[in-house]
């Protein structure tokens, strides 16, 4: 290393003394020790509940089929009712749904909620034995 550069000084009291004493070891049992010391000190875990509970599932499940058939029904053309109105665009769900964008964000969202109610099904059911 350049003299330059270095943080401390070749000289420095502090430095003379780790030269001076080298390395040494812990004691043979310092880490039986440690994990001792710590164990007596043991965290305490409570599981958390589920970002969405059973319930939540059920009205939002409900909610996407009504919104999703409302959406593939509004969306097919009509020869009567709102479809034949002059100058109103519907827009084209079908070609929403079959972006392969959109299908992994929805199946992405659909897993890690389930992931999470099951996770925290389990953490629930270990916690009552």
């Amino acid at each position: 290393m350049d003299a330059e550069h270095e943080r401390v000084r070749a000289d420095d009291p502090l430095r003379v003394l780790f030269h001076d004493v080298g390395h040494l070891r812990g004691p043979v049992d310092l880490e039986t020790n440690v994990l001792s010391r710590l164990a007596e000190h043991a965290a305490v875990v409570t599981p958390a509940p589920p970002l969405l509970s059973k319930r939540s599932w059920y009205v939002l499940s409900a909610f996407g089929l009504v919104i999703l058939g409302l959406a593939f029904k509004l969306s097919t053309p009509s020869y009567s009712g709102i479809g034949t109105m002059h100058g109103l665009q519907l827009p084209n769900v079908t070609a929403f749904f079959n972006s392969p964008w959109a299908l992994t964000a929805m199946a992405s969202i659909v897993f890690l909620l389930a992931l999470d109610r099951f996770l925290g099904g389990l953490k629930q059911n270990s916690s009552a034995i």
